[in-house]
């Protein structure tokens, strides 16, 4: 039971979430604005500029609770974001000019954060979890498209990663192929599996570097009553909207007394 309750908060705080987010959206874009909840992320944002047709993808995470419910924040880390940020973020920015937005409601931690940043430069500058990334991406993609024995593919999963990478990039990617390899052959785990490896990593490696670059991280955005919080402001603030907290019990006698005052 704490599980649904638990996607059901995770629900309600997406929702307060993208209301939040649409306010600066349509003011931005104006008649160009489109909006779409639970499209192809937890949000997609589309608009024009100019000539071109922008799109926005945003995924949201609600701050880590315990199963109380009480705030238990912790920060994401690299192995956390390979396992539920970074799959559907390459998939829907591969191969075009869209970008991502990854709201979450706790921090991130260095590792994640400085291989975002990094940009196109990340696998020079943060080669290590740079690699890490693609690394695990492409074992995790080997193992769901081929046919293993279950101790196999839990062996597979536990691959480890190569130590003293080479500097260069191109020699790089040879020697996880390698590694990978080499360690799939010693358990017999056939051809398939090294062949997904080998392309899901050369093609992760030639698409990631860009991708970053269009990935923005917005962290500690909030509990769901300081976002509420913030939309009521908002709300307040152009609308003159709702002096009282609730409406009064008189509603509408009392809110035009107060009006006429």
């Amino acid at each position: 039971m704490s599980g649904g309750i638990s996607a059901i908060r995770g629900f309600d705080y997406q929702a307060t979430v993208i209301l939040d987010i649409l306010f600066d959206h349509f003011d931005q874009h104006g008649l160009t604005a489109q909006v779409r909840p639970e499209g192809v992320d937890d949000l997609d944002l589309h608009w024009t500029d100019a000539v071109e047709e922008c799109r926005q993808f945003i995924q949201i995470k609600k701050p880590r609770e315990n199963n109380n419910g009480d705030r238990n924040p912790s920060p994401w880390s690299l192995s956390e974001a390979i396992n539920e940020l970074f799959p559907n973020t390459i998939k829907q920015l591969n191969g075009n000019g869209y970008t991502q937005i990854w709201i979450v409601g706790d921090d991130v931690n260095d590792d994640l954060r400085s291989l975002v940043e990094a940009g196109v430069n990340a696998p020079i500058s943060y080669g290590e979890a740079y690699w890490d990334v693609i690394h695990r991406l492409a074992r995790n993609d080997a193992t769901k498209v081929s046919k293993l024995k279950e101790d196999i593919r839990k062996k597979i999963q536990r691959t480890p990663f190569p130590k003293n990478l080479p500097s260069d990039p191109a020699t790089t990617l040879i020697a996880i192929i390698n590694e990978f390899e080499i360690f799939a052959k010693s358990l017999n785990a056939g051809d398939s599996l090294i062949d997904v490896y080998r392309d899901k990593a050369t093609q992760l490696h030639a698409s990631l570097p860009d991708i970053l670059q269009r990935i923005e991280i917005n962290p500690i955005y909030g509990t769901e009553q300081e976002v509420t919080q913030r939309v009521h402001n908002r709300l307040a603030q152009r609308y003159n909207f709702c002096k009282y907290s609730h409406y009064p019990t008189d509603y509408p006698s009392k809110w035009d007394n107060d009006a006429r005052r």
